[in-house]
């Protein structure tokens, strides 16, 4: 779905709700990027809504609440700013962090060095990228600061969160978290599949990154003890996942989210979160 997105007063897209949450329902937060927010499919496909929609569908009542945090733009730079600054005072229950995309998006300066844009310019830049000519634009352009003579080493493209910071900053996302007392779940990062959308045996830069992202997200997983929904896995050759998989490998579809939200409830059921 391209065109209107209804944002609250609060920024979220998401309905209005209160700041002080029900004693009565437990909140569940979803944090990430542009794919949490729901690019291109409507705001009740989005996969926190539709685990809101599986929480509660065998009770009397409402007892969850799924919030959608997802920001166009963000990665785990703006997110680990974005958890300290806003999302702690909601008092959630259970966060579902994921980023990814955002953090090894080409840069030639590191998201930690550069004043961010307005949250506006960070959603043209999303609406474009599913664009393979703005992509290509895109790079051509930032590839020209490769040589310049001045400060070469901050011209040098190189990813907006390195691999070394992105482990960072979730290590940091997931002490304040749970500290707050609050549950912590990751979910990896999916991708459209090579073999479907670019042919058997090829591949491309943004896949090999999003690989390697994503097998330090699973070590760090290990190391913390933090869950991980590997949704990534069940992404891999499912062509039906994606609208337009070749000029847009980033954002699934609604058939995509509905299948994250699915993972998650039954990682739910298993823990006896919901039963």
């Amino acid at each position: 779905m391209d065109g209107v997105y209804k944002i609250n007063s609060k920024g979220y897209r998401e309905r209005e709700f209160s700041e002080n949450k029900n004693p009565n329902m437990k909140r569940i937060i979803c944090m990430g990027n542009s794919c949490t927010f729901g690019w291109k499919v409507d705001s009740e496909q989005t996969y926190a809504k539709k685990l809101e929609a599986l929480m509660n569908q065998n009770l009397p009542k409402p007892e969850f609440e799924v919030i959608n945090a997802g920001m166009t733009g963000y990665s785990t730079y703006q997110g680990l700013r974005f958890l300290k600054r806003e999302i702690l005072r909601f008092r959630p229950d259970i966060i579902v962090f994921s980023y990814g995309w955002n953090d090894l998006c080409p840069s030639t300066i590191k998201d930690k060095y550069q004043k961010f844009p307005p949250q506006w310019i960070l959603n043209i830049d999303d609406y474009l990228s599913f664009s393979k000519f703005y992509s290509l634009f895109k790079f051509e352009v930032m590839n020209l600061f490769k040589f310049s003579k001045k400060a070469p080493e901050e011209k040098k493209l190189g990813y907006r969160v390195s691999l070394q910071d992105y482990i960072i900053n979730l290590k940091e996302m997931v002490k304040i978290a749970q500290d707050s007392g609050i549950k912590v779940i990751f979910l990896s990062t999916p991708v459209s599949s090579a073999r479907i959308f670019l042919g058997t045996g090829k591949t491309s830069k943004p896949h090999i990154a999003n690989k390697h992202y994503n097998a330090a997200l699973r070590e760090l997983s290990e190391e913390m003890k933090v869950p991980l929904v590997d949704v990534a896995l069940l992404f891999e050759d499912r062509g039906d996942l994606y609208d337009s998989g070749r000029e847009d490998y980033i954002h699934y579809n609604a058939k995509g989210h509905q299948l994250i939200a699915e993972a998650i409830y039954k990682y739910f059921q298993e823990e006896g979160i919901v039963h």
